[in-house]
């Protein structure tokens, strides 16, 4: 059987695939502390009862306060799936950082592919890994920002590679990889970790984030996938194993449509809304609709979402004047954020998620342009005017968080961009320590989609998140893609991994699409690489350009996609990838059954002949070339190889294979 997982006498799980060894001596262990103690204990099992057979393996264990029920059960011959409930036995109360299913021995010499939040990274063997605290305090830090971590045991050591909620344990992208990815109830984050220096070590299980377990209290295992094989494959099993544990929304056409971030950031002005909604009121609307939305600008300040002095006067009426050019009205919201001058600062200050002193536990400096003259100033070490955020169980915040976004689609809103949701303290005072972060953001979700209504489309702004699948629409599944070709050559291959969850959870939004020459750093070819697969993907649409800023041949790409039929859907989607992480094509299954898109990628300063196999590509031999896109060069079916020689540099070609 490729992948094989077994209990051994000596007390520990050992996984081999393909009759090699990958991991050995492998034990439950709980990182815990009494509840008010600082210090952390680990705990490893100790098995009291056992039942294991080639297919299933049943353990019952005492980690001193913890009691755990812990099943493994095969699901095919190249996956398992971990299961169970843990209780707290002793008659205190007690706190609770992680619970590792399996920690121990890896025995190959595996890279760590791993989202790990907002980033997504490949971490190498051999290499000097900061401690988690140490990479995210010191990222956010350098943009102004104070977010802390709770120094969890794990968290805290260095040479921890570690991964959220997904990661493969993989040698190179074109061989078996060791994939484990988290599923649901959704009761917490999932990680899987790998130690990079000295002794070679393992992890998968759940982060905890300091919630308490009450005395006699119970909680289930976060469900888990383990899967030998090819990691695309593995990524879709598990994304489609998600919608089964977390019942997901059904699955929109793609949306077309303008924001206005990208061109104007918060200098946004109700002119510019005019112009797109008119410029764009002639451009094509595909099923999925046609949006003009407005970005962050048009606010009083985070909090006090009500228009500025920009945008006061005809704010009401324009819903509806964007409406009758035929585009759904859109808006950017960040419902979580409150800016220092905000009543509630003073007024209800327990709404705000604050540390243990009654510190703001995080704050951001983007909203400065938002002070009020003579308002009350709250400084600190990065900024004189801080946004704090919402502790998202408070109830007087969210009521107050509701109403916001109950408000916006009163008003005519029909579509939401929720921004900044995902800013969650673990090392906060929580206002429900019985919550882990999952949970709460979990709920604050249902939130917003219990104030939406069941009819307006959201946008997940905060990336592949599972705790928004149900609620969400549509969700980044990357960073912000500013137009330059450092930006994309940057971010494109952070997104190409998270497509699992395009058309399965939601919409992917790999954010907006530039084909302006004006005011651009972006050459034709650098646009289109952008534009093409943004389109390719099928999902969201969007650009911040206006239709005027097109040149013909820009504007004839963009048509390629925005037309009466929109993007089309995928189905299926598969990357052929170079082994440092850039994908050479991009295959979409035509959910329409019509054959498939491939897209051919040219990184590269000078023009190269571009290769790839039908076969790589795991597109039926008998498939039929039925164009390209664009033109030039062209692209040949040669042998079962679909070739473009001389392609530009810094370009993408897009092949249409027909069944």
């Amino acid at each position: 059987m490729p992948l094989k997982i077994t209990w051994t006498s000596s007390g520990g799980f050992s996984l081999s695939a393909d009759g090699e060894t990958i991991a050995r001596q492998a034990a439950p262990v709980l990182y815990w502390r009494p509840t008010g103690q600082a210090d952390w204990r680990r705990s490893p099992a100790v098995v009291t009862a056992e039942s294991a057979s080639p297919d299933r393996i049943e353990l019952s264990c005492t980690m001193d306060a913890v009691q755990m029920d812990l099943q493994a059960a095969r699901v095919d011959e190249r996956t398992w799936e971990f299961t169970g409930q843990f209780q707290n036995t002793s008659s205190e109360d007690i706190e609770l950082a992680r619970l590792h299913y399996a920690e121990g021995d890896l025995l190959r010499e595996f890279d760590l592919l791993a989202p790990m939040e907002e980033q997504y990274q490949r971490f190498t063997p051999h290499s000097d890994v900061k401690s988690y605290v140490e990479r995210y305090e010191s990222l956010w830090s350098s943009m102004r920002v104070i977010w802390p971590r709770l120094k969890d045991p794990i968290h805290v050591e260095e040479h921890w590679a570690i991964g959220t909620e997904f990661a493969a344990w993989m040698e190179d992208w074109n061989r078996p990889a060791l994939f484990c990815g988290f599923t649901g109830p959704g009761t917490a984050h999932g990680e899987i970790g790998m130690r990079t220096r000295s002794e070679a070590r393992m992890f998968f299980g759940a982060r905890l984030d300091n919630v308490l377990l009450k005395a006699g209290a119970t909680r289930p295992v976060e469900t888990c996938v383990l899967i030998w094989g090819d990691v695309q494959e593995a990524m879709r099993y598990w994304a489609r194993r998600c919608v089964q544990d977390t019942a997901g929304r059904a699955i929109l056409p793609p949306l077309t449509g303008w924001c206005s971030w990208y061109q104007y950031d918060s200098s946004i002005t109700p002119e510019h809304v005019t112009r797109a909604a008119n410029e764009f009121a002639d451009w094509p609307i595909p099923p999925g609709g046609r949006t003009i939305q407005i970005d962050d600008g048009f606010q009083v300040m985070p909090g006090d979402w009500r228009p500025n002095d920009k945008f006061r006067e005809g704010w009401s009426e324009l819903p509806a004047r964007i409406a009758e050019t035929g585009s759904m009205p859109g808006l950017w919201l960040a419902p979580t954020t409150v800016f220092c001058q905000h009543p509630i600062v003073t007024e209800h200050p327990d709404w705000l998620q604050r540390m243990p002193d009654g510190t703001p536990a995080v704050s951001f400096s983007n909203w400065e342009w938002c002070a009020q003259p003579g308002g009350a100033e709250f400084p600190n070490e990065y900024t004189n005017l801080p946004t704090y955020f919402l502790d998202p169980d408070h109830p007087g915040a969210r009521e107050f968080m509701y109403d916001i976004v109950r408000s916006a689609v009163a008003a005519g809103w029909k579509y939401l961009k929720l921004d900044f949701t995902y800013p969650l303290s673990t090392a906060r005072k929580a206002h429900d320590p019985t919550k882990t972060q999952m949970e709460s953001l979990c709920s604050l979700y249902q939130l917003f989609r219990e104030a939406a209504g069941e009819d307006a489309i959201i946008c997940s702004c905060a990336g592949m998140d599972r705790w928004a699948l149900g609620y969400a629409d549509t969700a980044r599944l990357g960073a912000d893609i500013n137009g330059d070709w450092k930006a994309i050559r940057n971010n494109m291959p952070e997104f190409f991994p998270r497509l699992a969850t395009n058309g399965v959870w939601w919409n992917g939004d790999p954010d907006v699409f530039f084909m302006r020459s004006e005011h651009s750093k972006l050459n034709l070819e650098e646009s289109w690489f952008l534009t093409g697969t943004v389109g390719l993907i099928g999902g969201v649409f969007l650009t911040s350009d206006f239709a005027s800023q097109w040149s013909d041949e820009a504007a004839r790409r963009v048509q390629y996609f925005w037309n009466e039929t929109g993007p089309i859907p995928p189905g299926l989607q598969r990357g052929v990838y170079e082994s440092d992480g850039k994908h050479r094509a991009l295959c979409v299954t035509r959910a329409d059954g019509k054959g498939w898109r491939v897209g051919l990628y040219n990184w590269s300063d000078e023009a190269a002949a571009i290769r790839v196999s039908l076969e790589e590509l795991q597109v039926s031999g008998s498939a039929t070339l039925a164009g390209s896109f664009p033109e030039t060069p062209p692209i040949c079916l040669d042998g079962g190889e679909l070739v473009c020689e001389n392609q530009p540099p810094h370009s993408m070609r897009i092949a249409e294979l027909s069944c």
